[in-house]
């Protein structure tokens, strides 16, 4: 990531060249041939967007804790519909909070059993 300076002020140069799928699903199937729940998806939608790494320091700041893998995503656009499951690089993420009008995204790693 690049970083601008102009006067007093640092600038940080994003690229959204990374790729998101903001998912919303429902976990109320039960199969009971596989002895599992099933997820149910209701629509997925693939996003242009720019993905880090939440560091220790910031993990214990704004959760107090870093046991759990972290990642902030950041949107040019606002993303309004609803979603409860973000995959990213093939792994799954859980929406925790979002910040900057719904640009800023905050995920925790999804380590249910089934995954």
């Amino acid at each position: 990531m690049g970083k601008l300076r102009r006067g007093n002020y640092l600038f940080s140069n994003m690229r959204y060249s990374d790729r998101a799928v903001f998912k919303q699903i429902s976990k109320d199937e039960y199969d009971f041939e596989a002895g599992e729940h099933k997820d149910t998806e209701l629509y997925s939608d693939i996003v242009t967007c720019y993905v880090m790494d939440l560091g220790i320091d910031k993990s214990v700041k704004i959760f107090g804790d870093y046991s759990k893998q972290r990642k902030v995503i950041y949107l040019k656009n606002t993303y309004t519909k609803p979603f409860n499951l973000v995959e990213y690089l093939g792994q799954r993420y859980i929406p925790v909070t979002d910040k900057q009008l719904a640009k800023v995204f905050y995920l925790e790693k999804d380590d249910s059993i089934g995954t």
